[in-house]
């Protein structure tokens, strides 16, 4: 179906996008985690870098729950379910 006959082809774009975005995320957060198992495996692990690479993951987490509630709020639908439901559905 060309562009032009679907009507939803751009939200249909943006759904694709914001769920590449979270594949990233989540990688970027699995590679962290295998890095630290690697370290740990080898006794090389220290304190400092294990918090470092878990202030990180949170922070990226906190930043895409923070777009989250603010594309909620612009969408006008504040409230706290819809923000459940739309965690939920990316």
């Amino acid at each position: 179906m060309r562009p032009s006959e679907n009507k939803s082809f751009f939200p249909d774009i943006l759904n694709r996008a914001s769920g590449a975005i979270i594949i990233s995320i989540a990688a970027v957060t699995i590679l962290f985690t295998l890095i630290e198992i690697g370290l740990f495996a080898a006794s090389k692990l220290k304190p400092t870098l294990h918090l470092v690479s878990a202030v990180i993951k949170a922070l990226i987490w906190l930043i895409y729950f923070i777009i989250i509630i603010i594309g909620s709020a612009a969408s006008g639908t504040g409230s706290a379910l819809a923000i459940i439901l739309s965690l939920a559905a990316t």
